[in-house]
């Protein structure tokens, strides 16, 4: 699968979960390139990706929160 298919499959997922969802990019995502997470923190961090919160690492892996 393209990363751009993956990117957009990321996008989809999470305008779809339920407000207050905890999630990690491996639970939308089955087994996701390094890439796609840095993207996903990057989109968080400057509201391109709209309503989620960066929450912490948990075991080294981010957790966001959809709101």
């Amino acid at each position: 699968m393209s990363y751009t298919v993956l990117e957009n499959q990321m996008k989809s997922t999470i305008s779809n979960l339920p407000a207050g969802t905890n999630f990690m990019l491996r639970d939308i995502i089955n087994d996701p390139p390094a890439l796609l997470g840095r993207r996903l923190y990057e989109g968080v961090q400057s509201g391109e990706i709209p309503n989620v919160v960066y929450n912490k690492k948990v075991d080294g892996v981010e957790s966001y929160t959809k709101m």
